[in-house]
Parts: C-alpha cells; structure tokens; sequence
C-alpha cells in the first residue's frame, strides 16, 4: 500500500506540473481568449414531430449535425434515424452544458416536448432554417 500512495502522489504532482505548465503556455499565446469566447450547445434531435428524442451537447453544432445526418456515428440516433434538430440552447461554459443536458435528460417526456414547442412549435429542422449553425 506504501507504494500505491507513493506512487499516487507523484502522479499527481506530474499532472498537476503539467496541467499548471500547459496553462502557462496558453496564456503566453494569447489562447485563452479562445478558450473564453468558444461555443458549447445542447440540442434535442428527433425524427418526426413529437418522435423519438435524443438530447446531446456538442462544441461544434454543425459537425455534430452533420454526423447525426449522415449517420456517421453508431448508436441511438442513427438506430432511431434521428437527424431533426428541433431544439438548441448555446453556453459559454462546458460544465453549464454538461449540467444542463443532464437536467433535461431527466425530465419527463410531456416537459421537453413543451420545451420545444415554446420555441418551435411546428418542429422545423432548425439546421434547415440555418438556427444556430455556423
């Protein structure tokens, strides 16, 4: 056990050099107003009005779109062929994404089909109406 808590910690110390080493960088180059300004979206996805529903987060809506169109991606949208973008909220912050996503992800069904009518009541593609893609 000695070991594993030696070993722990220097682990640590490693990342925590390199995380502060990493930062320091991007800071002298001017990054983190990159960092600042970027973009984090939360979209609801379907395949029909009132349809199957999917909810994600993404960095880049367009990309993310694209590969839910395509079906370039295994899994719940393409098994649904979910490629409807009928929802989207936009965040600076990644974790404010993340936690909203997982808030919705918990709501009944009734909650975020009226989420999306409040805004889009006749569930129009919004990558269609060009709604939020760069």
């Amino acid at each position: 056990m000695k070991n594993g808590i030696h070993f722990a910690k220097r682990f640590k110390d490693n990342v925590d050099t390199g995380f502060r080493r990493y930062d320091k960088a991007i800071k002298s180059v001017g990054i983190h107003f990159y960092k600042m300004n970027k973009q984090y979206y939360v979209y609801i996805i379907t395949n029909k009005p009132r349809g199957t529903l999917y909810i994600g987060v993404t960095d880049n809506i367009a990309r993310r779109m694209q590969e839910h169109k395509n079906k370039m991606i295994d899994g719940f949208s393409k098994k649904y062929s979910l490629d409807k973008l009928v929802y989207c909220e936009n965040y600076t912050d990644i974790n404010d994404a993340i936690i909203r996503e997982k808030m919705l992800k918990e709501w009944k069904r009734i909650w975020k089909i009226e989420l999306i009518e409040q805004s889009n009541p006749k569930w129009e593609d919004l990558v269609e109406k060009d709604v939020f893609i760069d």
